[in-house]
This record gives structure tokens, C-alpha cells and sequence, in this order.
């Protein structure tokens, strides 16, 4: 038997397996289609094996069986949502660190809406902050390549690197000539809580929700400044201009601290017996009776929404700022046996206690204002808000 009939028998036998196991897996997770469309499922799972056999003999450079597969599940899950992918072993690797709050590139989040890769936000105090990037930019090159046609994995590995490496954007702005901007990657690190005192109220600055005890350090905060303001405390502005989301437990806990009673977020997914819904706990409270201000952005995003959407329905904080991004979709990270992989699949949508979606719809302030007013003005136009409700 020469080589080439022994390697078209094993692929024909690897596909074989393959047929069967997706068949099996269809079966256990209890499928009641009926013949016909069971009949229409084997005919595109040939249809596929066909495409898998053809990619693998005729292609014009050899291509591993694995990079074929793991390129067909990427495939199949990006064409869901931007948000669902394929994670393989090191980027699996690369995204538990990141969560732990540590990795070298610019600082931004970033989606993909169509075919255009969008700034969400930038984080505090990154280079990308520093450069001028606002959410809603377009970035349509990185270091003289076009990011069309990449993954949401793949553009994350362009823009990390080793700190002090040099970065280049070619960004598409609003009422703007496309430009470029050049920075350098540092390492980022997530800073969640910044808190100052003015005129006898309080701004704290939640730039983000990855950190496990961001909750516990806006307790410690909102604690810190009661005990130095003895009492005179009149109001709280919370700015949650540009944070992009993170862990939802730690937007919800601090929505807990806030409200004394009733619904946080509703969480409704394709199976009725997995919608749920947050509710505000028997815990003690803090700042009762103290009037809240929350500042939001096109950069508000995701938990951080949610906090806002919370506050605002349950009448407990006035909303200041600009419609916020809409992320309200919830993606769960399911492992592929045996683990060292896994996907990222959306799996459900956040509502309001009210019921509203968040998704593709953000959350309305109760007052508009422009973006482009400087950031001393919002504090003051804020402190009036607060004073105005505490009459």
C-alpha cells in the first residue's frame, strides 16, 4: 500500500471519527429533531467533511488536521456574535493573566462592530489614554496592517507585546480625517478606585470591575471618607465614564451596598430554566439618605452598566453624561475536554430591574452632556446636580 493510499485512509478514518462523535454529541445533549431534520444534519456534517477532506489534500502548502478544526470552530462561533470565539491553549493561558490584572500593550477595550474594530473604551492612565484615543474610534491598522478579517484573539495578540515597544494606529474618528498615532506598550495595571473630597461631597472613580475586591475597596473608600467628613457628607458623585465592565459580582455587590430592597439585574438565556435574576441582599447598607450623582459615557460598558441601570431604575442616583455602550450580553467560558481549551460563547442578556435590555441599547442618562466638556466643569455641574436633589 503506498503512502499516499495509507495517509487518505487515515483522514478518511479521522473523519469518520469526527462524524460520529458530533453525532453522538447531538444525541447526549437530547436533540428532538425529527427525521427529516436529523436527515439534513448528516448531510451538512458530509458537506463539511468533504470541505475538511479537500482543505487537507488540496491545498496548496500541507495544513495540519488541527489547524483545519480548530479554524472551522473559530469560524462557527464568530459568526454568532463579536463576542463568542475560540480559545485555545495559550490564549486560555494568556486570559486568566490578563485577568489577574497584569499584561503589556495600550490600554484599551475593543470590539468588533461588523467589520470595524471600535474602541470601547480607554483604560485610565494607559497609553492610549494618554494619546487621546476616545471610545468609538475606529482603529483600521495596526503597525501598517489591516486588522480586517481578524478575530477579537488575534487583534489582542497584535496589540500586546513587550513593554517599551513602539505601536502605531491608523484611527478613523468622527468628523475627522483618518490618522496615526504612535505609542508605546507598558504594563498595565488595573487601578480600580480613585476617591477624592470638594466641597463637602465625595467623587469616587470606579475605572473598572476586573479586580475581585473592587466592592470591598469602594466600601473601604465610601468608609474612609465618612469617617474624615464627620457627618458634613452632602452627596457622591460615581464616575463610571470609560469603564469597560469586568467581574458582574462586583458591580452587583456594590449595587447592594446602595439599595435596600428589590431586583438588580434579570438575566434571561434560551432556556427559561436558566434565567435568573440578582437581588439586593438583607446586608447593612452605607450612604442612606445621601444623594448619588453617577456620571456615564459611550464608554460605559458592560458590569459597569448594569450598576448604572440599577441605581437609575431604583430612583437611587441621578444619571449624568451620554447614552452608554449597550454591552449587556453575558459570555460563559465552557472547557473542551480535556480543558486545555475551551470557547466563549454567549450565553444570555442582562435587563434592568425595570426589564429593559442593555444590549445594543445602553442606558439613557436623566441628563445629557457633551463628551467634550472638560472634565472640571462635569465636577461642578455634578456637585450642583447634588445639592439641587438633596433639597
Amino acid at each position: 500500500m503506498s503512502n499516499k493510499t495509507l495517509a487518505s485512509l487515515l483522514g478518511f478514518s479521522i473523519l469518520i471519527r469526527m462524524k460520529r462523535f458530533l453525532c453522538i454529541v447531538l444525541i447526549f445533549q437530547g436533540l428532538s429533531a425529527t427525521a427529516s431534520s436529523q436527515r439534513e444534519v448528516y448531510r451538512l456534517l458530509d458537506m463539511f467533511s468533504d470541505a475538511f477532506r479537500y482543505a487537507r489534500s488540496e491545498y496548496v502548502k500541507p495544513v495540519s488536521e488541527e489547524t483545519l478544526i480548530e479554524g472551522a470552530i473559530q469560524g462557527m462561533l464568530s459568526s454568532l456574535d463579536p463576542y463568542s470565539a475560540y480559545i485555545n491553549q495559550q490564549r486560555y493561558q494568556d486570559m486568566l493573566k490578563d485577568i489577574e490584572g497584569g499584561y503589556a500593550g495600550i490600554g484599551i477595550e475593543f470590539t468588533l462592530d461588523g467589520d470595524k474594530l471600535k474602541i470601547i473604551t480607554p483604560l485610565d492612565n494607559s497609553p492610549a489614554h494618554r494619546a487621546g484615543l476616545k471610545a468609538g474610534d475606529i482603529i483600521w491598522e495596526i503597525n501598517g496592517e489591516s486588522v480586517q478579517g481578524l478575530d477579537l484573539f488575534e487583534i489582542s495578540d497584535r496589540l500586546k507585546g513587550h513593554p517599551k515597544e513602539a505601536l502605531s494606529l491608523k484611527i478613523e474618528r468622527e468628523l475627522t480625517n483618518p490618522f496615526t498615532v504612535k505609542l508605546k506598550r507598558e504594563k498595565i495595571v488595573l487601578n480600580p478606585i480613585t476617591w477624592k473630597i470638594a466641597q463637602n461631597m465625595a467623587y469616587v472613580r470606579l475605572s473598572n470591575f476586573n479586580d475581585a475586591k473592587t466592592a470591598k475597596k469602594f466600601k473601604k473608600a465610601i468608609e474612609t471618607i465618612q469617617s474624615k467628613m464627620q457627618g458634613a457628607l452632602q452627596g457622591l458623585v460615581i464616575d463610571l465614564r470609560n469603564n469597560p465592565g469586568g467581574i458582574l459580582d462586583q458591580a452587583v455587590s456594590i449595587a447592594d451596598l446602595l439599595l435596600d430592597k428589590g431586583i438588580i439585574v434579570k438575566v434571561k438565556s434560551r432556556k427559561a430554566e436558566n434565567d435568573a435574576a440578582y437581588l439586593v441582599s438583607e446586608k447593612p447598607k452605607i450612604l442612606k439618605n445621601i444623594p448619588i450623582v453617577v456620571l456615564v459615557n459611550k464608554g460605559t460598558a458592560s458590569s459597569a452598566e448594569i450598576l448604572a441601570a440599577a441605581l437609575k431604575d431604583h430612583d437611587r442616583a441621578f444619571l449624568m453624561g451620554s447614552k452608554t455602550y449597550g454591552k449587556g450580553s453575558i459570555q460563559t467560558i465552557l472547557p473542551i475536554p480535556p480543558g486545555y481549551t475551551a470557547i466563549r460563547l454567549t450565553t444570555g442578556y442582562y435587563y434592568s430591574p425595570l426589564g429593559k435590555s442593555i444590549q445594543g441599547k445602553g442606558i439613557e442618562p436623566h441628563e445629557n452632556m457633551s463628551d467634550s466638556i472638560p472634565d472640571e466643569e462635569v465636577l461642578s455641574r455634578a456637585f450642583h446636580t447634588l445639592l439641587s436633589l438633596k433639597k
